[in-house]
């Protein structure tokens, strides 16, 4: 774990070193929250962690081309509740920018994260509102917010079934 032990990071992340090794070895996959506390103790982002779990089904074709197949993709959930929320990275792999596909989204807002990097948030589908430092964006089907991944920022749902596409710069 990039010359942490597995302890370290546990403990970091605030996750038990048993269930840290399980989400190591595909055996449990931690909610959204979790994986960014994760991500975090690593120097990483929840994004990155996705994109190289989901790296096995992509294929990389000989001109550079990635295919990322649905069916095959790393799916991850917000919380208990599924309409809070499922989350799929839609590109594998090493990449500039990391893109994840959310279908739903919680009805509260959660604890605010921050990541290196610039974001951009595009609604597909439902209503939701973007809290961004201490302002409040309210967003609706074909608009979008982009800002920078190092200012604490988190989402909730309003109305509707919610569809989310976030692409997030891999930054440093």
């Amino acid at each position: 774990m990039l010359g942490q032990s597995l302890r370290s990071v546990a403990s970091t992340a605030e996750v038990s070193a048993s269930f840290l090794s399980q989400v190591e070895n595909d055996k449990a996959r931690p909610r959204i929250e979790t994986l960014h506390r994760i991500a975090a103790a690593l120097g990483t982002t929840a994004q990155a962690l996705l994109a190289d779990a989901s790296a096995p089904s992509a294929a990389v074709r000989g001109d550079g081309a990635v295919v990322s197949r649905a069916a095959q993709a790393r799916v991850i959930s917000q919380s208990d509740d599924p309409a809070d929320g499922l989350v799929r990275s839609l590109v594998g792999g090493a990449s500039v920018f990391h893109a994840l596909e959310i279908t739903g989204a919680p009805p509260e807002f959660g604890e605010p994260y921050k990541h290196p990097g610039d974001e951009l948030l595009y609604v597909v589908s439902g209503r939701v509102e973007v809290r961004f430092g201490d302002e409040l964006f309210q967003l609706g089907p074909g608009d979008s917010l982009s800002y920078s991944g190092g200012v604490p920022h988190s989402t909730r749902r309003l109305s509707g079934d919610v569809r989310l596409v976030i692409v997030t710069t891999a930054g440093s």
